[in-house]
């Protein structure tokens, strides 16, 4: 069985590299995006597999895809799990869909991966030596 696909979705350049190489690293298989809509058009026109969870790498104060979502979102990607990483757009006081989870920086690696392992249901891999990753 393939190693799962993961979006990592650009809100933050530097952070979403770090995730990106960590996911690899680990065996997960990556798309990185800069917007979730054109990534999935695309991949379904390459008629490639199911992306089975989304990263945003956000460390931002303000993110218009959060905002607006799950209206941001197009409809098959609503329901994915989505994992919030540097968590400084998250409004606090909005209730959010329980597939919408939140890791804050810094984080260890191996968290960051056992997390996304449980998101996907698979064990694509364990962790490297625990490292912390800041932005």
């Amino acid at each position: 069985m393939d190693s799962p696909l993961v979006m990592v979705v650009r809100e933050t350049p530097s952070l979403a590299d770090s995730l990106q190489l960590l996911l690899e690293t680990v065996g997960f298989r990556v798309v990185p995006e800069s917007s979730v809509p054109p990534a999935l058009a695309r991949l379904r026109r390459a008629k490639a597999d199911a992306v089975r969870a989304i990263v945003v790498a956000c460390n931002q104060p303000r993110s218009d895809l959060l905002r607006g979502f799950p209206d941001s979102f197009p409809s098959e990607a609503r329901d994915l799990p989505l994992l919030v990483v540097g968590a400084r757009a998250a409004e606090s006081r909005r209730v959010w869909p329980p597939n919408v989870h939140f890791l804050g920086l810094p984080f260890e690696a191996r968290e960051f991966v056992r997390l996304l392992n449980e998101l996907t249901g698979s064990d694509s891999g364990e962790s490297p030596a625990a490292v912390a990753v800041e932005e």
